[in-house]
């Protein structure tokens, strides 16, 4: 009786709670870049205030948690930003992964190391490795928390390119999303 009582009154509360919860009248409120699309949020982990978009239209910067932004965009070519990684251990250095529309050249990475105020292309060794092609359209871009300086690139096609001097080169760890050789 008094196992079926407790799970009576669990139930009771839960529903309660989830009645509460759909009761709640949270407005949503744009407060947004002006870029068109945006394809990723990414917060300064040493300013938490300081936020970037990447958008078609490059990169979008806010210091205000969001209420305002402005183009950040200096050096780097007004494609889609997919992607945009922050170096853990320097945050004003930041790397943009673009794609362009079929039918135009890739423009591969940019990196800022001003917080997105100049950008410059960060492409060496950025090769697909089926065509030839140099750089490329990046979707994904992350910093190896085991290997500091180590980030990882992966392309529009399955490549998947490390760099392990912050950028200035990559290898291609995969060919054509095959064979992942990781070196430990």
């Amino acid at each position: 009786m008094l196992r079926s009582s407790l799970r009576f009154a669990v139930s009771l509360g839960l529903l309660a709670l989830s009645g509460s919860a759909r009761a709640q009248s949270g407005i949503w409120t744009p407060r947004g870049p002006l870029g068109g699309n945006i394809y990723c949020l990414v917060a300064d982990p040493s300013k938490p205030a300081t936020l970037y978009a990447g958008t078609d239209q490059g990169v979008y910067k806010s210091e205000d948690g969001g209420a305002s932004w402005r183009a950040s965009n200096s050096g780097i070519s007004i494609y889609r930003v997919q992607t945009i990684a922050i170096d853990p251990a320097s945050p004003a250095t930041l790397y943009a992964g673009t794609i362009t529309p079929d039918g135009v050249d890739s423009v591969g990475i940019f990196k800022s190391t001003d917080g997105g105020a100049t950008w410059t292309t960060d492409n060496v060794g950025l090769i697909d490795p089926f065509t030839g092609v140099s750089p490329l359209d990046i979707e994904v871009l992350a910093f190896d928390p085991r290997h500091p300086g180590t980030i990882w690139a992966g392309s529009r096609f399955s490549e998947i390119f490390e760099s392990s001097n912050g950028g200035v080169t990559w290898q291609a760890r995969t060919f054509g999303g095959y064979s992942l050789a990781l070196e430990t």
